[in-house]
């Protein structure tokens, strides 16, 4: 659902009146076998249906590659279930969004760079992150001034 207080507009008509898509990503759940199929870790653990970073050394990035369309809108959601240190960042392609610091499920909406899925994590961030989900908006999108 995509709140009341974002500039965001779009016309549900296309995509059969359905307004989010299909998962974009591979294994969002971390479920698949092998553990973590679809991801390139990093510093990150994968297990147990969670992603897991402990102290970051240094800004590390949890991915998942070929994800994002240029121009295209998404929703980007995900439960952070413990989190300490900070900032975490989803970035799509090139952009980085927007910073978030807490616990809890995050929503995004944003406009896809081609290219990667990352959770950005800077020095010293430990984090424990679950069901990860990146879905098209769909129809025609816009955004009011």
């Amino acid at each position: 659902v995509i709140p009341d207080s974002t500039t965001l507009v779009y016309d549900n008509h296309h995509g059969g009146g359905e307004i989010l898509g299909g998962e974009e990503l591979n294994n969002g759940q971390f479920t698949e076998l092998p553990l973590g199929t679809g991801w390139t870790p990093n510093e990150w653990v994968i297990a147990g249906g969670k992603a897991t970073l402990t102290n970051a050394s240094a800004t590390t990035y949890l991915v998942q590659s070929g994800v994002f369309d240029s121009d295209k809108l998404y929703e980007v959601s995900f439960n952070v279930l413990s989190f300490s240190g900070g900032p975490m960042y989803v970035r799509h392609g090139a952009i980085t969004g927007t910073a978030f610091y807490s616990a809890g499920v995050h929503t995004e909406q944003v406009t896809g760079s081609a290219g990667s899925f990352y959770l950005r994590a800077n020095a010293g961030v430990s984090v424990v992150v679950e069901n990860i989900s990146v879905k098209e908006i769909n129809g025609n999108t816009g955004t009011l001034a």
